[in-house]
């Protein structure tokens, strides 16, 4: 029984050594253009980040449109397009430091009349 096993192991590490590069992703520069394929469960219906409702639209989403501000691991509001916030005492009036380096496609910066339309 013991050489059986033996032989068995051997074949089988002569196996696996001998196709494993085979099955090796290797390491590519990163490139510009293409087309990304992500796998869903499902078809997203729509892409307006008011208007969503499934989890599938929220991830695709989430990829494409940022936030002022988003929570993290712990829950805990970050800011993102921000630079930070304060707010009065009765949490009426909230005011938000955008960021100087944000800009759209175009190159044109963010500025509050963006934030305010959105």
């Amino acid at each position: 029984m013991n050489k059986k096993l033996l032989i068995t192991s051997t074949i089988f590490m002569a196996f696996i050594m001998t196709f494993s590069p085979y099955f090796t992703v290797l390491a590519q520069d990163p490139f510009v253009g293409g087309t990304l394929t992500v796998p869903m469960g499902s078809d997203a219906l729509t892409l307006n980040p008011y208007t969503w409702g499934s989890v599938y639209e929220s991830y695709i989403i989430g990829h494409i449109y940022d936030a002022l501000v988003q929570n993290d691991i712990n829950n805990q509001p970050t800011p993102v397009l921000c630079t930070g916030w304060t707010h009065n005492e009765t949490l009426e009036k909230w005011i938000f430091t955008l960021r100087e380096d944000v800009y759209w496609s175009d190159g044109e910066p963010l500025d509050i009349y963006d934030v305010n339309y959105t």
